[in-house]
């Protein structure tokens, strides 16, 4: 019993960091939340056979364009969305690259940064559409490409600006709380089992 309730109380614990982290690595970066400009970012990719090695983005009028530079050339054209949805797509919604010194680059418009994008890749040797999953980063960006430099205004006093409060979801201090009080309660549910 008592290796039955550490087990779950590291369960439980785990979990939470877990969720604590999703939340924080998806937190989305939008074309709102950046100044106009171009910008240099890595990119993550789901699949090794579609690595990324450049990718430039250009945030003008509201918009968050991708210049991506693939390492290989197996791909003759992208689509935003699933290789189901390809499939039914017509050839004016495929992306088809630019050769920028014997690389793929394909240009097109994204939601965010920090989310997961679907893609579908069209493999010219296999005649087949592939599902892939792309992640831009916004940690990459320069400070000045965030609006006010990534930082809150300090002159702002509305109840925008986040506080250290326990009722913050954003402060960390109530999951802190709440993985305290379930070690403290597993702790007490042990002793009352060895006496």
């Amino acid at each position: 019993m008592k290796k039955f309730m550490a087990i779950t109380t590291c369960a439980v614990c785990a979990t939470m960091a877990i969720s604590a982290a999703s939340a924080t690595a998806f937190a989305e970066t939008t074309a709102a939340d950046l100044n106009d400009g171009v910008y240099s970012i890595t990119v993550e990719s789901d699949s090794k056979m579609f690595k990324v090695t450049d990718c430039q983005l250009t945030v003008k009028d509201g918009k968050i364009t991708a210049a991506v530079t693939l390492s290989g050339t197996g791909y003759g054209k992208l689509f935003v969305g699933t290789g189901e949805q390809a499939q039914a797509a017509t050839d004016a919604d495929f992306i088809l690259f630019e050769d920028v010194s014997g690389k793929y680059v394909y240009t097109f418009e994204i939601s965010a940064l920090d989310a997961p994008i679907q893609v579908a890749a069209w493999s010219t040797n296999k005649s087949e559409w592939y599902d892939r999953t792309l992640t831009f980063n916004s940690a990459d960006l320069p400070a000045e490409a965030l609006k006010n430099g990534g930082t809150s205004d300090t002159s702002d006093t509305s109840s925008n600006v986040p506080s250290d409060s326990k009722d913050n979801p954003d402060s960390g201090v109530g999951t802190f709380a709440f993985t305290g009080a379930v070690l403290a309660g597993a702790a007490v549910v042990l002793s009352r089992k060895r006496k």
